[in-house]
């Protein structure tokens, strides 16, 4: 995504996370793992969008249980899952799997 200018795309919202997972869903609609912006690498517990902002009390959309940080080397990359119904999940940073990029729009 930074190649391209961007980052990872930031579901801070109702609308726009329902805008992201239709159209991951339509495009593959078996399931799969998808990541998108928002981390805990730089202090546990405590969510920051690919820009730069805090998480905080906002608005979320968890899946139940989540973040749960239950792998052995820790989850701190937000990602959906078809799992979960595509309900936020925190993941293992280092794994392979697709990406949403946002990125300015051209002029």
């Amino acid at each position: 995504c930074e190649a391209d200018g961007g980052h990872l795309a930031i579901p801070s919202n109702p609308a726009t996370n329902r805008y992201l997972v239709d159209h991951i869903t339509v495009k593959y609609p078996s399931g799969l793992h998808v990541w998108f912006g928002l981390t805990d690498l730089a202090e546990e517990g405590t969510w920051v969008w690919a820009d730069g902002t805090q998480l905080g009390s906002g608005w979320s959309n968890w899946a139940p249980e989540q973040p749960d940080n239950a792998a052995p080397g820790g989850e701190n990359c937000g990602h959906w899952t078809a799992d979960n119904e595509y309900m936020w999940n925190d993941y293992e940073c280092s794994k392979v799997t697709y990406y949403v990029c946002e990125v300015p729009a051209l002029t």
